[in-house]
């Protein structure tokens, strides 16, 4: 296996010709990991192995693709889907949604491309991973909140996950409530997190996050505060302190008074770089800064401040 087979891509020419080579590899794989061919999930990958790629293939990007909507700002819908015919027993396949993944040292594959299982089949299959009784090619993805497994075999350049919904049902579900917590201590200072994700790495943030499907925002908010800081919370009333809609993005922020009820536990460290108790000027600083997630978090703690703060 050749690390790196078409690193550093530098024309359009070079870019499709991975990308068919990723839709073929990938097959492959998923053939011999789950012993059958799955229909893909409209999306394809590249991995990006230097900056100076990363820089072009951007670039390239924007001129393939429409800017929105696209989801969690990774996969951008194609103004002309990718077809391949179907070839040596390898299923026809349309992409419509190109992925150009930074730099990363620990993703020297090629890039990869996601499949769709449907939801019994899924569960029985992943159910099995958990109890551990599958083979090496398969394990839970290490983000629980993606709900993918990741299929992987050490002589494939390619990676695949498999997911039990294709990519249409995951965009229009773009737009879902953003959620969270504003949690104040005696001291009058405020919960917050530090990020450790790629493209927001070092920013810090209010303990919040997509709402799922099925989920309320008061629901999620709960949640999110769980899994970002590890205390268990109590929301303080049953609406948000703080609502707002934002037509760039699609999304409506709601932030709900909370406190917490439970002790800390050890965070997720592939999520979390640090969580920290922060006055409103400390905030005010960070944004100042360029260190804070969203200018609306900001305005979040406004209002909290204003209502709690005297």
């Amino acid at each position: 296996m050749k690390l790196y087979r078409f690193s550093p891509i530098r024309s359009q020419v070079e870019l499709l010709q991975a990308l068919e080579y990723l839709h073929e590899t990938c097959n492959r794989l998923c053939l011999e990991t789950v012993g059958t061919y799955l229909p893909v999930r409209g999306n394809i990958g590249i991995f990006c192995h230097d900056y100076a790629e990363f820089t072009y293939l951007t670039g390239l990007r924007e001129k393939l693709t429409n800017p929105s909507p696209n989801y969690n700002e990774k996969y951008f819908p194609l103004k002309q889907p990718i077809t391949f015919a179907e070839q040596d027993g390898i299923p026809a396949a349309t992409y419509e949604y190109l992925y150009i993944r930074q730099v990363d040292p620990y993703r020297s594959q090629v890039g990869d491309v996601d499949f769709v299982m449907s939801s019994d089949p899924f569960a029985a299959y992943k159910a099995k991973l958990i109890t551990g009784e599958f083979r090496d090619g398969a394990r839970l993805f290490e983000r629980p909140e993606e709900n993918l497994i990741e299929l992987w075999l050490p002589s494939y350049d390619a990676v695949s996950f498999v997911a039990n919904n294709d990519m249409s049902e995951l965009i229009s579900g773009k737009n879902a409530d953003i959620a969270g917590v504003i949690v104040r201590n005696d001291e009058g200072k405020y919960l917050f997190i530090q990020e450790k994700r790629p493209d927001v790495y070092g920013k810090w943030n209010l303990p919040a996050g997509r709402r799922v499907s099925g989920e309320t925002t008061a629901e999620a908010a709960v949640r999110e505060a769980r899994e970002d800081t590890g205390y268990q919370v109590e929301l303080l009333q049953n609406a948000p302190v703080f609502e707002k809609h934002l037509e760039a993005a699609g999304r409506t922020f709601c932030m709900y008074a909370a406190k917490i009820t439970g002790e800390s536990k050890l965070i997720d460290p592939d999520e979390v770089l640090d969580v920290q108790w922060m006055s409103f000027d400390e905030v005010k600083a960070l944004h100042m800064q360029g260190k804070l997630r969203a200018e609306v978090m900001l305005e979040a703690l406004a209002v909290a401040e204003q209502r709690f703060g005297k």
